[in-house]
């Protein structure tokens, strides 16, 4: 492609330390975000998606360029936000590494697109002035994006995603743009060698990987493990232990985005379980919700729009303790929420 640009020489290092002085994240996020890089430099996904969620002035576009110009250098390094399925999938076409800057909300079509992007899948299209042409796109692309706030709220692209909230910077720790980029790109041979080892050495040890339960994106879990040797640094986290810290972290920011989450949980926590009909329970989260949210585009109007975001919900539900069953043996269906023991939800 006419932006792609050249990657550097890559010096033979064992430096992956080199790359967190460039990038703004709490320490134990490291470990998620170097087995992210190895992952990126893989040829083969699935790849999580990479998700930078915090205030203006904590230097998420220059994290995000940085990791771009490592992997996947290019003319244009950020992308403006994704609307089209497939503008974004041409884009996915044509590049390696998918870097979308300044993000506000992911529309519903766009999310299921990146959630097949980062998995693989196909899409297809007729094509444009034709009848019975189609556009055909299959593939599998490392995706990072950034914004202000829940950028990400819907499940099932969340549990696809490593989300980092990173700290914000001080003005008297704040580094001339010129001077830093010109010792990172002095840095950047030396930090490719030495994520490509890693990488290597994850290639070499994955056979030998077994883990005793096998979280979601457990492909990318399992090559990050089999790194471990080669990114460990001082102090740190395992990878396992900061996965499952951020697993938690995302199911939390999911609950607390949905305008059901927080209702559906209070509504078992406090009783213990609830059994009805979707018109009850819709019933019983309009007596919480406030004027506003019941106002709000993503409240359901109706009973029959309970049953999908209802769904949607249910595996980040299961992970903060709430137990989603249908009950279809009596003549009207009933929705039966139940209160987890802590070894049903841990597990």
């Amino acid at each position: 492609p006419k932006a792609l640009r050249p990657l550097p020489y890559p010096v033979p290092s064992n430096r992956v330390d080199l790359l967190r002085g460039y990038l703004n994240i709490e320490p134990e996020h490291w470990p998620m975000l170097a087995a992210w890089v190895v992952a990126a430099l893989n040829a083969r996904g699935p790849y999580p998606i990479l998700v930078l969620a915090g205030e203006q002035g904590t230097a998420k576009s220059t994290t995000m360029r940085v990791l771009k110009s490592l992997i996947d250098p290019s003319a244009a390094a950020l992308r403006g936000q994704p609307n089209e399925v497939r503008d974004l999938m041409i884009g996915a076409s044509n590049s390696w590494l998918m870097a979308f800057d300044n993000v506000s909300v992911v529309h519903p079509d766009v999310s299921d697109a990146l959630c097949t992007i980062s998995t693989g899948g196909g899409y297809a299209k007729r094509a444009l002035f034709t009848d019975d042409g189609e556009l055909l796109i299959d593939v599998t692309r490392p995706v990072a994006l950034n914004g202000i706030g829940d950028v990400v709220t819907r499940p099932d692209l969340m549990d696809r995603c490593i989300l980092i909230i990173p700290p914000l910077i001080p003005d008297s720790q704040r580094r001339d743009e010129t001077a830093f980029w010109q010792a990172f790109e002095q840095d950047r041979p030396l930090i490719l060698g030495a994520f490509l080892t890693a990488l290597s050495v994850a290639l070499r040890e994955l056979p030998n990987v077994k883990l005793q339960q096998l979280p979601r994106m457990a492909d990318f879990a399992k090559l990050a493990v089999a790194a471990e040797t080669a990114l460990k640094t001082d102090g740190a986290l395992t990878f396992l232990e900061a996965y499952q810290v951020n697993r938690d972290e995302a199911t939390e920011a999911v609950i607390e985005s949905s305008p059901l989450g927080d209702k559906l949980r209070d509504l078992v926590l406090i009783n213990g379980s609830w059994e009805g009909t979707a018109t009850q329970l819709l019933a019983a989260l309009n007596e919480k919700a406030t004027d506003s949210e019941r106002r709000a585009k993503n409240w359901p109007a109706a009973p029959n729009r309970l049953k999908t975001p209802l769904q949607r919900l249910a595996p980040s539900l299961r992970k903060v303790g709430v137990g989603v069953e249908y009950d279809r043996k009596r003549e009207s269906s009933k929705i039966v929420l139940t209160r987890l023991s802590d070894s049903e939800w841990r597990n």
